[in-house]
């Protein structure tokens, strides 16, 4: 069964995430609007009370260890899914709080089919990252991770 499940993670946290200047303030918090250049769903409309959430800090968040690795562990395709052959791209939004943990998850590309449940309780299960950090400080960071469910 595992041996029928590839799972690609697209995003790799720690090393390729795309990095702040070292000159970005704390006044750096998510702008009113968002762009496709960010990776980021446009539709999603943000909250006013998620002001103190930045989007890029001079010291991202890190997750310890090897995300993909940990993602394909836990994972599970859903089983109608694989019985229908259906391949799917979800993107998760969620929160690193200031002391690593993780809040507010959405989904903010959904897919059905039992692939946005799935990748809610992985993410549920993810020990705290190192939280990102600006002007010395650790903040909270909003994040993005797509997961692409492919059988091979």
């Amino acid at each position: 069964m595992k041996n029928n499940l590839v799972l690609i993670i697209l995003a790799i946290l720690s090393s390729s995430q795309i990095q702040a200047q070292s000159s970005l303030d704390s006044t750096n918090t998510r702008p009113s609007f968002f762009d496709e250049n960010a990776g980021i769903d446009s539709s999603y409309a943000p909250n006013k009370q998620d002001e103190d959430i930045m989007i890029f800090v001079e010291q991202m968040p890190e997750f310890n260890g090897d995300i993909s690795k940990f993602i394909a562990s836990k994972i599970k395709y859903p089983k109608d899914a694989r019985e229908k052959k259906i391949e799917a791209k979800v993107i998760a939004q969620f929160i690193i709080e200031k002391d690593g943990s993780i809040s507010n998850i959405e989904i903010i590309k959904k897919a059905g089919w039992g692939f946005d449940e799935e990748t809610i309780r992985v993410i549920k299960l993810m020990p705290p990252w190192k939280p990102g950090k600006q002007n010395g400080k650790p903040v909270r960071v909003e994040f993005n991770l797509p997961i692409k469910f492919t059988l091979k």
